[in-house]
């Protein structure tokens, strides 16, 4: 978004080290120290694996770096992974200053995106076909798909209002905050790769309403679990001060969810509802007045703790 509107020189240009992280299995993190991504093995994680071990590893390293607590700022997964890690390994609760969740998906009750309400039904079918065909990577980045939104999507090209179509179709209209311009950057890198099994655990916990860890079925539950029902995340292990933040345009996470969330959590500072009614799921990162309408209440909060 350049350097005036994206929330990351925002908070240098505010004096903060800013960490930028990563998550296992896109297409910045395709190593293993013993497994290719040809093995299925590789990818056997879902947003739990990363909540769990991944961003404990990474607070470890900046507090091993810097000496300070941390802000966490988190977005979509990004907020499920502070989550997992919160609850379920909540000596990590004393190592954040404030957690910041934009969009946060706990509870995915009720999602009104037209995708997820027609394939959440057969999601168990579906995935029972990839295991078949042993597919275990979705959505993978592809330079030939970057390359060729580059060529369609720009600005002048008869075929742009196609490509807004299509972001439309992903994350909801909001052509308000929708910077054209940058479409063909936005989607060669909006879609970068993840494991089955994390599309598989949102699946689940949109079915069951609950946010629970991974369901591997009665009986292979009782050898993970000791019980025949995954555990649910007990949010009440989350001492960090938490912020939520959520737009009513959001096709992804429901207010309904957003209000359970927020009665679960011991320490809520901020329940907050980004103003304009067609504040979707990616404007959060990627609306041209995000600053304006987000960015700078963010920094706002940062200064009280």
């Amino acid at each position: 978004m350049g350097q005036e509107q994206s929330l990351g020189f925002i908070l240098a240009d505010a004096g903060y080290d800013v960490w930028l992280t990563n998550i296992r299995g896109n297409r910045h993190s395709r190593k293993h120290v013993t497994l290719l991504p040809r093995n299925a093995k590789f990818w056997n994680f879902s947003w739990h694996e990363m909540g769990y071990y991944d961003i404990p590893a990474t607070v470890d390293h900046i507090m091993a770096t810097t000496g300070e607590k941390v802000y966490y700022i988190g977005h979509s997964m990004g907020t499920t992974m502070l989550f997992v890690m919160t609850s379920n390994r909540p000596e990590y609760n004393q190592k954040i200053r404030l957690a910041i969740s934009l969009a946060p998906v706990a509870f995915l009750w009720k999602p009104s995106h037209p995708l997820l309400k027609a394939i959440i039904p057969a999601s168990k079918q579906i995935t029972n076909a990839l295991d078949k065909a042993g597919i275990w990577e979705l959505f993978p980045y592809n330079r030939k798909f970057a390359d060729l939104a580059g060529t369609l999507c720009h600005d002048g090209t008869p075929t742009q209002h196609l490509c807004v179509l299509a972001y439309f179709l992903a994350y909801g209209d909001d052509s308000e905050r929708l910077n054209k311009t940058l479409l063909p950057v936005y989607l060669s890198h909006l879609i970068a790769g993840t494991s089955k099994k994390t599309v598989e655990h949102y699946a689940q916990i949109i079915r069951s309403g609950k946010f629970q860890e991974f369901d591997y079925g009665p009986v292979k539950n009782m050898e993970y679990y000791g019980q025949s029902e995954p555990p649910d995340y007990n949010l009440k292990n989350i001492s960090a001060p938490m912020s939520l933040h959520y737009g009513t345009g959001d096709l992804i996470v429901s207010l309904e969810g957003i209000q359970h969330l927020s009665d679960e959590l011991p320490h809520l500072v901020a329940l907050s509802r980004v103003q304009p009614p067609s504040f979707n799921h990616i404007d959060f990162l990627l609306a041209s007045d995000a600053k304006s309408l987000l960015y700078d209440h963010i920094l706002n909060l940062m200064t009280v703790y």
